[in-house]
């Protein structure tokens, strides 16, 4: 007499079996090979973005309008006004970020000339899209600028 096979009943007990030891290789895959542990001292990138948006709370706060213009001589005069004027430090750095090519970027310091003006220099604007960074050492404004369009940059609204 022929033995028959029943495939269903093998089926049945084949694919969970399959499935249950490939869970297990995998757990086998995923602690033998896991990452280290972070060492307690470890800072995280969150405070660093934490004290970020702080900063950028203090300028909002401090009521802080800046009005950028890159003169076409490669002066950079800043107009600023602000609800507490006691906020507004001696000097301030532009940190420009050109959109594609690093190499264009640029960090600009901006000395007090008035009680409502900031001046500095830096070579003309090249045509292309430029990211901004205001800062002191309590607040920051970032904005952008189209240097192809305009040669103004806003901050604060």
């Amino acid at each position: 007499m022929s033995e028959k096979r029943n495939v269903v009943l093998w089926a049945m007990i084949g694919i969970p079996t399959a499935a249950v030891l490939a869970s297990l290789y995998t757990m086998y895959l995923a602690y033998s090979g896991a990452e280290p542990k972070l060492p307690a001292r470890y800072v995280s990138e969150g405070s660093a973005l934490d004290a970020d948006f702080a900063r950028s709370a203090v300028a909002q706060a401090a009521g802080i309008i800046v009005e950028l213009q890159f003169l076409p001589n490669g002066d950079v005069v800043a107009e600023i006004s602000a609800d507490d004027p006691s906020v507004l430090p001696p000097s301030l750095t532009l940190e420009l970020t050109h959109a594609t090519l690093p190499q264009q970027d640029r960090s600009i310091t901006l000395q007090r000339a008035t009680a409502e003006r900031y001046t500095g220099s830096t070579p003309p604007l090249p045509a292309g899209r430029w990211h901004g960074e205001l800062v002191s050492d309590e607040w920051r404004l970032r904005a952008r600028l189209d240097s192809s369009a305009s040669q103004r940059m806003i901050f604060g609204r």
